[in-house]
């Protein structure tokens, strides 16, 4: 989605968080609205006294340095670069331009860039073929075989569960890819499944989500 606006020339940022498919937590929220009233700002729609212009610079730089200083860096980096973007027609901000250079020359963000590209890579592996596997269930219930399904979800949670931070969130998407994609498919809206293909999607999601 990012690389679409970018090409198609819309301002966007990136906010991500670490969490299942809901709502961000307040403090993410606060950032997306702080870069939208930013924007409108700058386009003139509204006008934003400085001192509100000041403490909303004063959060999404307090939150940045909040990450870089506990160790994560890479969502420190995405804080930094949208500081820069927003601010920058209103400080000098120099000083963090450079730190964020800094930060992407060290080994540690360095390693985690890697890991998290190496995660990603796994990911379109996995949901590949899982996509490929469920298509043949769904779409010739004779073959269905919920047990493989056991087996295989235990075994990259097995793989995966308290790994490295990549590959963990690599894994919670993952499994959430084949509850979304066996739940929509119990969604008479969407699709039009037989009872045999709506009971396998319904016991699929309760393999992903036990609880």
């Amino acid at each position: 989605m990012k690389a679409y606006l970018e090409k198609s020339g819309q301002d966007n940022p990136l906010i991500t968080f670490s969490g299942r498919h809901s709502w961000p937590p307040p403090a993410e929220i606060m950032k997306a609205f702080d870069w939208l009233a930013i924007q409108a700002h700058l386009k003139g729609k509204i006008v934003i006294p400085e001192d509100k212009i000041y403490t909303a610079y004063h959060r999404n730089y307090g939150s940045a340095a909040k990450l870089e200083a506990s160790g994560h860096l890479l969502k420190a980096a995405e804080n930094y670069y949208r500081v820069i973007s927003s601010y920058s027609t209103f400080y000098t901000l120099d000083s963090v331009i450079t730190g964020l250079e800094d930060l992407k020359k060290g080994s540690v963000y360095k390693h985690a860039l890697k890991a998290r590209k190496e995660a990603v890579e796994k990911e379109k592996e996995l949901t590949d073929a899982l996509y490929k596997q469920f298509s043949a269930e769904y779409n010739n219930p004779d073959k269905i075989d919920l047990q493989w399904w056991k087996k295989k979800l235990t075994q990259l949670n097995d793989k995966y569960a308290g790994s490295t931070s990549e590959f963990q969130l690599m894994l919670e998407r993952v499994q959430f890819y084949v509850y979304a994609m066996a739940y929509s498919r119990t969604n008479p809206n969407l699709y039009q499944a037989s009872e045999e293909q709506k009971n396998f999607c319904t016991k699929l999601c309760k393999l992903v989500y036990q609880d």
